[in-house]
């Protein structure tokens, strides 16, 4: 139930960022990477959150917008796995940090 209602929120943010692009689209697509990580969900399965959504949402797009929401979608993405990776890299320097007080 908890990783639906995590998709359903990074659809609602992918929607409002191609609807009208703002950077506080952005910043909270940063937010639910950071709650993704503390939630335990993977990389591969963000990817694949990405990938629905933007299915979902493209459903009644006509052709030629298509490609501009699917381009604009990459900045959403690329936001998310960023967060991500700045997340997991504290992660990985924290348990190597224990590791070497051990």
């Amino acid at each position: 139930m908890e990783k639906n209602n995590l998709c359903y929120r990074y659809r609602e943010l992918l929607r409002d960022y191609l609807e009208s692009p703002e950077e506080i689209d952005l910043y909270n697509v940063s937010l639910l990477g950071k709650e993704f990580i503390r939630k335990g969900i993977g990389p591969e399965e963000i990817v694949e959150m990405h990938y629905k959504s933007i299915e979902k949402l493209l459903e009644d797009v006509s052709l030629s917008d298509k490609k501009d929401a699917v381009l604009k979608s990459f900045k959403v993405l690329l936001e998310i796995m960023m967060a991500y990776g700045m997340a997991y890299k504290h992660y990985r320097d924290m348990k190597a940090h224990e590791s070497g007080i051990s």
